[in-house]
């Protein structure tokens, strides 16, 4: 049975947050550093602001070469924004301008598309940053097709839908791409207050084809050739359908866009360790987009049969309690196996020990192998039995006990019980 394509339309939808990613060594924002702040917001807040720049001052120093460097965490951005703004607005209360001016163009300079909505600087304040702004930063107007190319700005993807965004004056990269379609970059120049536009139009060269693989970790090769390995967790408005429906969906993986396939049959392989290699072969009509449905994988799995085993018993895999699975049928009908009582394995060795009440034990060393089965025939035999010396016969009883050594030493059932004495 060959893979079913679904042809989608461009409507990709990325969950993308406006962040810049903080590595793990980011600056991380102290209680000493929140206190500096929160003393300078309170002093910039009453009838004498000018107070307020030598606590801003400790903490913008605090955090300047972490935010230059592009190591700083959210909360450090949001208190180094605030601390550049309010120390600007302090500064032109004391008649420092041109140091307040250095302010603004650092704040600009580190972020173009800062906003100062709700920050309640004096109107002084508010003006300079807008001049500063005015001198300072531009706006990139763009359009794309299809509407669903990624667009990357100095290497930042943009998020997804938007058609403008403000950037430093200057000359700036700008690229787009999309799986399936050509990839394009081209140099932009920036002027400050004033807005570029740039058109994109991606050509398309090839099909793509999305699928998901359950479960996570799966190589999938086309033609047999290395395509990727599936990772990640599914989309968050993704719902399973069909047999996908009856697994968690945190057992699937996120969806692997498959490029550069020319219409006509290819083959499709998923392999994956412990799992049987899924294999299908799949038709691409024309160069579009097609959607895969999930490709469960199935376990490598043998099966033993347990005959002759009374409802009542318990049953131990390598030491653990198992509960095997009913039979196929019961009573009389069927063949042995039919009646038999299951237990599904992945290919390997295993001990398999049965017990019932005082019925006694009964114990086996299997090898499971993928898609074969081992029948097992129960008879339980008894876990405790004496063997009696006649007469007080030291030399016999140790006699015995040596033969039971040597017959049970690789049994983990078994005690001597000497009362010769």
């Amino acid at each position: 049975m060959g893979l079913s394509v679904v042809t989608i339309s461009y409507a990709l939808v990325l969950l993308f947050v406006f962040l810049a990613v903080v590595p793990a060594e980011a600056q991380q924002v102290n209680e000493r550093m929140r206190s500096t702040f929160a003393q300078a917001e309170m002093l910039y807040r009453t009838a004498e602001p000018d107070q307020a720049i030598q606590p801003l001052t400790v903490v913008i120093e605090a955090l300047l070469s972490s935010a230059t460097s592009g190591d700083i965490d959210d909360e450090g951005q949001a208190l180094l924004v605030r601390s550049l703004a309010y120390r600007a607005d302090a500064l032109i209360f004391a008649g420092e301008r041109d140091v307040a001016e250095a302010d603004l163009e650092q704040l600009l300079t580190l972020y173009p598309r800062v906003s100062i909505e709700g920050f309640r600087l004096s109107d002084a304040g508010a003006n300079r940053f807008q001049r500063a702004e005015a001198r300072l930063v531009g706006t990139l107007t763009f359009s794309a097709t299809p509407l669903s190319a990624r667009i990357f700005v100095d290497g930042e993807q943009l998020p997804e839908g938007i058609t403008s965004y403000d950037l430093l004056a200057g000359t700036h990269f700008m690229e787009a791409s999309l799986p399936g379609f050509t990839r394009q970059v081209q140099e932009v120049e920036i002027r400050a207050d004033r807005a570029t536009v740039a058109e994109i139009a991606l050509e398309r060269i090839s099909a793509v084809v999305r699928l998901m693989t359950r479960p996570v970790g799966a190589t999938v090769l086309v033609d047999g050739k290395v395509v990727g390995e599936t990772f990640g967790m599914p989309p968050r408005d993704w719902v399973p359908t069909g047999d996908a429906a009856r697994y968690p969906r945190r057992e699937f993986s996120s969806v692997m866009e498959v490029e550069g396939l020319m219409p006509g049959r290819h083959e499709v392989e998923v392999i994956l360790d412990g799992y049987r290699t899924f294999s299908a072969p799949l038709t691409i009509p024309d160069l579009a987009d097609y959607q895969v449905g999930s490709i469960i994988m199935t376990a490598n799995l043998g099966l033993v049969l347990l005959r002759g085993l009374a409802p009542d018993s318990e049953v131990w895999v390598d030491g653990r309690r198992t509960q095997p699975e009913a039979p196929l049928s019961s009573g009389n009908e069927g063949t042995l196996n039919s009646s038999a009582y299951r237990l599904s394995l992945e290919p390997g060795e295993y001990r398999i020990t049965v017990s019932q009440a005082d019925a006694g034990v009964f114990e086996e060393m299997v090898t499971v192998a993928d898609r074969r089965s081992i029948a097992l025939t129960v008879r339980l035999r008894p876990g405790l039995t004496f063997l009696g010396v006649i007469g007080s016969d030291r030399l016999g009883a140790e006699t015995l006990e040596n033969t039971l050594r040597g017959v049970f030493t690789e049994s983990d059932y078994w005690a001597f019980l000497d009362r010769t004495d």
